[in-house]
């Protein structure tokens, strides 16, 4: 299963900074905290896109803006990511 990061406004603004995800992101070596790019290109429409793995569980993001999980929480789930990208 793959998932699809599109970027449906401001696509010209953004798309500079969408091939600099996408190189960043493919540049990271295999990490388990780390979800893998596979792809990024344009739609025929120009909408450009990143592919990546599909990885289930739960969004961070809505179990903070919940209060089902506390931002300081968040930053200690996070923390092991940012310091495997060193």
């Amino acid at each position: 299963m793959r998932v699809l990061k599109l970027v449906l406004t401001d696509r010209l603004s953004v798309y500079g900074r969408l091939g600099q995800e996408y190189k960043v992101l493919a540049s990271i070596p295999e990490h388990p905290y780390v979800v893998k790019v596979i792809w990024a290109d344009l739609l025929s429409d120009g909408t450009p896109y990143i592919v990546f793995e599909y990885v289930g569980g739960l969004n961070v993001e809505k179990l903070v803006d919940e209060k089902a999980l506390s931002l300081e929480d968040a930053v200690k789930i996070a923390k092991p990511t940012t310091c495997a990208m060193r």
